[in-house]
């Protein structure tokens, strides 16, 4: 996930700076949804909401334990788990999805289609169903 790394760190650079705003722009097209998103998907609650973490989003790249996962213990989970993509995803992020898939016992997969990497943002009536749905199966 090189290109998500040189991306955030860019990002975080600029939030260094004080550019929260110009931060939180850089890492929804770069990073997360693709160019002209900002502007064209985001209702401007969701922009100030993104803007408001940026800080957060800077101790979460400062963390040097932030990308490290415990796959010994994913290997022992006993729940439910759907595992869900956008099929507007970047492609490592289906990456990570297979690798989960082949540490948790009994994980399910969906794509929904039409979404992207926030699935709650990008399309949420859909990811909400895909949800209660996960939910109902599980019980």
């Amino acid at each position: 996930m090189v290109w998500l790394e040189s991306g955030a760190s860019a990002v975080g650079r600029r939030i260094s700076e004080g550019d929260h705003e110009g931060a939180a722009r850089q890492f929804v097209e770069e990073v997360a949804f693709g160019p002209g998103a900002w502007d064209n998907e985001l209702p401007p609650e969701v922009r100030a909401m993104f803007t408001q973490n940026a800080p957060t989003f800077l101790d979460e790249l400062q963390d040097p334990e932030q990308l490290r996962i415990d796959e010994e213990l994913l290997t022992r989970l006993e729940l439910p788990v759907r595992l869900t993509e956008g099929s507007e995803s970047p492609p490592a992020f289906g990456r990570v999805i297979e690798r989960l898939m082949q540490l948790i016992p009994g994980a399910t997969r969906e794509t929904i289609e039409g979404a992207a990497h926030l699935p709650h943002l990008t399309t949420p009536d859909v990811y909400a169903a895909v949800t209660v749905r996960a939910v109902l199966q599980a019980t």
